[in-house]
């Protein structure tokens, strides 16, 4: 494995480029991995820009992707990756099997948000590598019960269970027995097993920061592939990444300001005055990130910063499709549908 390090703020695509193995346009004998999904388009388009022909473009995945890869193509093991949703259905089971919850949870709205609650907690111990034993030994959310009675006003929740171990092996075993798999599953399963990838002659993971348990394995079992390249952004991501060393992280408070404004729309103007009043000082524009708490904002936003910086930005959160015109087109068309009666349609 060969790691390098390019500085913090520096375009890493570049680089990603550069060490690329590639014949005339065919790029195909590459896997680029990285943390989220995202950055492939960037990728592929930073590759159209530069040869400006069309190519073969390599095998670019997140890192959820790569394990799913690894887990179906690699270890060639056949079931159904399934969702927290459906994890919640086994772990009710597993619960009224166990006698381990009272009849209030009968109602599926009322059990639903708690066991997602308990279903992400054991995929996180789990992926990070957690074991029973280790789990009562550390006692991890030693009483389950007493955190949720009252806050959702369910008398005697899970009133039998002492510690998430009393389910952490019982809920997995279910699951293979099922012939089904989560997320941590198959990262664990991916983290135990020696990874060939034949077919590429280069392999690049960058971007990454700090790696779950099962994710420095998957890079300590790749450490000795010649094929492999990792890209970090700045020595501190490496750090994180290896040495999992974590250093706290220096805050100026003096320079937060803080703004009050009544509604959203006052601050979509104050963000934009905001932004002219540095633009004139000549920062450029790759130094600011706009965070917004929810998506509501992100229209208004993205009419003034039309007119501020000329649509020369990117957009990383999501919007809900039910708030888009091409939602409200279709729901119309199936309104039209359902009122149509011998052929004519009643509005």
């Amino acid at each position: 494995m060969n790691v390098s390090v390019i500085k913090e703020g520096e375009d890493i695509f570049l680089p990603i480029i550069d060490r690329l193995i590639k014949e005339a346009v065919d790029f195909s004998k590459n896997l680029v991995v990285f943390p989220g999904k995202r950055p492939s388009y960037f990728l592929l388009k930073e590759i159209r820009d530069n040869i400006k022909t069309p190519f073969i473009p390599p095998s670019v995945f997140s890192i959820d992707e790569f394990v799913d890869y690894c887990y179906e193509k690699e270890l060639a093991i056949c079931d159904k990756k399934i969702d927290p949703l459906s994890g919640c259905k086994v772990l009710r089971e597993l619960l009224r099997e166990e006698n381990f919850y009272s009849k209030q949870l009968e109602s599926t709205s009322l059990f639903i948000p708690l066991g997602i609650k308990i279903y992400s907690t054991l995929e996180e111990l789990l992926i990070e590598g957690v074991t029973k034993a280790r789990l009562r030994q550390e006692d991890y959310l030693a009483d389950i019960s007493k955190e949720y009675t009252g806050k959702c006003s369910i008398t005697g929740y899970l009133e039998k269970i002492i510690r998430l171990s009393d389910i952490y092996d019982r809920f997995y075993e279910i699951l293979e027995r099922q012939n089904l798999s989560t997320r941590s599953m198959r990262y664990k399963r991916v983290s135990d097993a020696e990874l060939k990838l034949t077919g590429y002659e280069r392999i690049i993971f960058a971007g990454f920061f700090a790696l779950t348990d099962c994710e420095r394995r998957i890079f300590e079992k790749l450490e000795s592939d010649e094929r492999v390249i990792c890209l970090f952004q700045g020595e501190l991501a490496k750090k994180y990444a290896f040495d999992r060393v974590y250093e706290p992280i220096k805050v100026d408070i003096e320079k937060i300001d803080i703004y009050e404004c009544p509604d959203t729309h006052s601050e979509v103007f104050k963000v934009s005055s905001l932004l002219e009043e540095e633009l004139k000082d000549k920062k450029g524009k790759e130094s600011f990130l706009i965070v917004s708490p929810s998506s509501d904002s992100i229209i208004p936003l993205i009419n003034s910063l039309n007119l501020t910086l000329n649509e020369d930005y990117n957009v990383s959160l999501g919007y809900p499709l039910d708030r888009t015109p091409l939602f409200s087109f279709i729901k119309h068309l199936f309104d039209i549908y359902k009122t149509l009666k011998d052929n004519k349609i009643y509005i």
